[in-house]
């Protein structure tokens, strides 16, 4: 899907303090983001892994074709923008440089030849 659409979560307990996380409303916009940049690129003891080569997941969207903006249940566009003000909060500049997939030090791929799916270190590569 989108590199800054994450669906799927999967991390213990305390891996994030959960008392000065922003009370988003999740499935809106930025609340994932807000998390990927939190726990997996400022918290250098959680390890960020990007599993979309091996985990299918179904992004929903509602009937407009809307992602994550509330579609028909928004009431109005601040309401959209709910998580986005929450995540800003204290710094009205941010833009989730690194709360997307691409940031992931490590990733999950498919090992055919052992009919398996093994983790390892992301290999980037460079885009001009």
């Amino acid at each position: 899907f989108l590199p800054n659409a994450i669906d799927y979560f999967t991390i213990t307990k305390s891996a994030i303090d959960w008392d000065s996380t922003p009370p988003f409303v999740v499935g809106r916009a930025g609340y994932d983001n807000w998390l990927v940049e939190e726990m997996g690129w400022r918290n250098k003891k959680v390890a960020l892994v990007d599993a979309t080569q091996t985990a299918q997941m179904i992004h929903q969207t509602d009937g407009g074709g809307q992602f994550s903006w509330g579609g028909g249940t928004a009431k109005e566009k601040a309401d959209e923008l709910y998580n986005l003000r929450l995540a800003k909060a204290g710094n009205p500049r941010r833009r989730f440089a690194h709360g997307n997939t691409y940031n992931a030090e490590w990733e999950t791929v498919r090992d055919t030849a052992q009919g398996r799916i093994i983790v390892r270190h992301k290999q980037f590569k460079l885009v001009w």
